[in-house]
Order: structure tokens, then C-alpha cells, then sequence
């Protein structure tokens, strides 16, 4: 019930080709209703609206919450193939855990301008939190903590010399 807009492929098929280290690309959105006039709330728009600017940016803002919507990514087939696509346990949070899988190795991007029309209305799956769609974050969560190491979210320790923040 998503939109793409007419451009959003060709945008992000030349974003990908001038950045070969990016294995994926999303986009910010125009959130509609169910009739598809636009949302006007600035609380939920700014959920959405990240661009990060670094892959420990970009895991760090995921692990606050997901502001990356699956319609609005673009991602290389062969990197696809490589994390094994999503995750089919996972109800509702399928596209959350890939992001996470994605970014343990590789870099994605946001290009922040609306490349299409998200559907955000009462009926969406992710609308409203449930006992069941917080559980299943919870275990994405936790699955991710159990692969990322402190330089992926931080990789300017690995820089750093001093004692106290030299990491193995």
C-alpha cells in the first residue's frame, strides 16, 4: 500500500553505482493516511527523518529506534544473498533486523529527500506497539548486541591510544 515515486530506482540505482561502498541506500518519505493525504505530525516525521553519516551513527540511532522504512531501501543483491535476506522468525520486525545484520559489515546511507508515499494510519502492523512486536524487538536487539563489538558503534576508540579506551 506503499508509493514509489516515479524517480526514487533510478535515484538510488546512480547513488549506488557512485558509491560502491554503500550496500545499501533508503530515503526519507512522505507519510500518508490511509486515504493517502499527508500525515502532519512532527513528532512522527522527525522518528523518520535521520540521515546518518557513519555506520557507527547509523547503528547507534537503529539501536534507539527503527526510522528506516523497508519500502524506501534500495539494497545490492549480492549483499542480500550474503546475510541471507530476512529473517522468516520475525512477524513484524524483519527489516529492522536486516539493517542491523547489514550494518555489522557494511555501510548504508539515507538520501535525505522523500522517494516515496509511507502508508502510517492505525492498521499498520508497526503502528502501535503490542506485547508481541516489543518482545520480537527485544530479541533483534539482543541478537544484534550479541554480534556488535563497541567499535562498531564506536569506531573512534579504535583510535584512540589511550590506555583506558584501547580495545582488543
Amino acid at each position: 500500500d506503499d508509493l514509489l515515486l516515479a524517480d526514487k530506482l533510478l535515484i538510488q540505482k546512480d547513488f549506488l553505482e557512485s558509491r560502491p561502498d554503500i550496500a545499501a541506500v533508503g530515503s526519507y518519505q512522505t507519510l500518508v493516511d490511509e486515504k493517502g493525504r499527508p500525515v502532519d505530525d512532527p513528532h512522527v516525521k522527525a522518528w523518520f527523518e535521520l540521515a546518518p553519516q557513519s555506520r557507527g551513527d547509523f547503528l547507534r540511532h537503529l539501536l534507539e529506534r527503527n526510522f528506516v522504512t523497508a519500502p524506501s531501501v534500495l539494497i545490492r543483491i549480492e549483499i542480500l544473498r550474503e546475510l541471507g535476506g530476512f529473517d522468516e522468525t520475525c512477524r513484524a520486525m524483519q527489516d529492522y533486523d536486516l539493517w542491523l545484520r547489514l550494518l555489522k559489515e557494511h555501510d548504508m546511507a539515507v538520501i535525505p529527500k522523500p522517494l516515496i508515499a509511507y502508508r502510517w494510519h492505525g492498521a499498520n502492523q508497526t503502528y502501535r506497539a503490542t506485547n508481541e512486536t516489543e518482545e520480537e524487538r527485544s530479541r533483534v536487539l539482543m541478537r544484534a548486541a550479541e554480534r556488535l563489538e563497541p567499535g562498531d558503534l564506536f569506531p573512534e576508540l579504535l583510535k584512540d591510544e589511550r590506555p583506558e579506551t584501547l580495545m582488543a
